[in-house]
């Protein structure tokens, strides 16, 4: 337990105020003890003892809480991020709308796994499930062929979460390869290239931060990402860039767009005409908030309730979006957002997001700006909740990942329903 709340209390600010905490909470202690010694039983002295430490015990988390949660919500955005997403935006060709009834009209089983991401352009689908040691590790599957390679397998720690790049010459992952006893939460991310039917390797590590790095996402164009960084308790989404410096890949400084404070939040999904950026907030145990942010205007909306990890996903002019949502049972829904912080520091590293005790899956389509509509599953929602959704660049199909309650996984592709003369899924004037 220490060492994992070290990292977080290492930080000046969070150790001012815990060590404050502490102080007094042991000289309350102490004097507690010595006033029952002079007058009172044994049992008694027993008593005052618990109840001290079981104060203790909550004052803690509860100061560094604070120092994390005083300037939560959405960070200001520089000025050329909104000049490049309204220049992207006006270069992006809008596709036909697609005139889809949503139900499933057919399905198959891919592969075993979860967090599918599609490479839509070479025909792909990239995944993460378990390799010949059982650790976690990325794998790609042919579409065309059905043939599963393991990217990673040569690679140490469990990798997870891939994120193919625009054009399918690399894709990002994260690790939790440098993880240790001083640092037990400590992920980073990966690239890799993709050219040809076998990986680079080794991979390139891209961040040296000795927190969390994970949870990565492409943006458009295939030079910036956003991920969820962890910083002396903090959460955040930030967004860097890559660049090449003496044969090598080095990230610029993260900006950061949204602060999550005492919760979580991770990004789920960046539009390819840099219009939205989706992001997750919650409390790490349950299905999270699913919100959408404008770059272009620095506009937040609310996408959806009760949202699955990285299960949001754009058609391929980002006009069109696909969710996954779930309902979870027991206490985890109840909980408030801003115990996440605590979540991060007790949870295992790696350890599967998202709700647990899922009451399955449930998908909705529609415009990216406008009222989504539920697909009808047929019953394959029932299998358990969802850990992942990727749509086909014309919106007419998705793959989708599920996770039951006793931990099997699967990802199936659907194909949606598109006759002739349908009612229309139309955009929003």
């Amino acid at each position: 337990m220490i060492s994992r709340l070290w990292p977080a209390l290492s930080s000046a600010p969070a150790g001012l105020l815990l060590s404050g905490a502490l102080g007094l909470l042991l000289a309350g202690l102490l004097g507690r003890s010595l006033a029952s010694h002079r007058r009172g039983t044994t049992g008694s002295r027993w008593l005052a003892a618990g109840v001290a430490l079981l104060v203790a015990a909550l004052a803690a988390p509860g100061a560094i809480w604070l120092w994390a949660g005083r300037d939560a919500g959405l960070a200001p955005l520089d000025p050329t991020l909104r000049r490049a997403a309204l220049d992207v935006d006006a270069r992006v060709p809008l596709a036909p709308v697609p005139d889809c009834r949503p139900h499933v009209r057919r399905h198959r089983r891919l592969a075993t796994g979860a967090h599918p991401r599609l490479d839509p352009a070479r025909g792909l689908l990239w995944f993460d499930a378990p390799g010949p040691d059982g650790r976690r590790q990325i794998q790609r599957l042919e579409l065309a062929r059905g043939q599963v390679t393991c990217w990673t397998c040569g690679e140490a720690g469990n990798n997870r979460r891939p994120a193919p790049g625009p054009g399918g010459a690399s894709v990002l992952f994260d690790t939790d390869r440098f993880a240790g006893p001083g640092r037990p939460n400590d992920t980073e991310l990966m690239w890799i290239g993709t050219r040809g039917s076998r990986p680079r390797l080794p991979a390139r590590r891209l961040t040296f931060h000795p927190e969390a790095d994970d949870h990565p996402v492409f943006a458009p164009g295939g030079r910036g990402l956003a991920w969820r960084r962890v910083e002396s308790g903090r959460v955040s989404v930030v967004l860097g860039s890559i660049e090449a410096g003496h044969g090598g890949l080095v990230m610029k400084r993260p900006q950061t767009v949204y602060r999550a404070g005492g919760g979580v939040a991770e990004p789920l999904a960046w539009a390819n005409d840099r219009r939205a950026l989706a992001f997750a907030v919650g409390n790490g145990l349950g299905a999270a908030d699913g919100l959408v942010l404008d770059p272009a205007t620095g506009r937040t909306a609310l996408l959806s309730h009760h949202l699955a990890p990285g299960s949001v996903s754009f058609s391929g002019d980002g006009s069109i979006l696909a969710l996954a949502t779930t309902s979870p049972r027991g206490p985890a829904r109840w909980l408030p957002r801003d115990l996440g912080f605590g979540v991060l520091l007790l949870r295992e590293p790696g350890a599967p997001p998202g709700p647990t005790g899922s009451r399955g899956t449930r998908v909705r389509l529609g415009p990216t700006r406008g009222r989504l509509v539920t697909v009808d599953l047929a019953g394959l929602g029932a299998f358990g909740a969802p850990t992942g959704l990727s749509l086909a660049a014309d919106a007419r199909s998705f793959v989708l990942g599920q996770r039951a309650t006793d931990g099997s996984e699967r990802i199936l592709q659907l194909e949606l329903d598109c006759p002739e003369n349908p009612t229309p899924m139309r955009r929003a004037p």
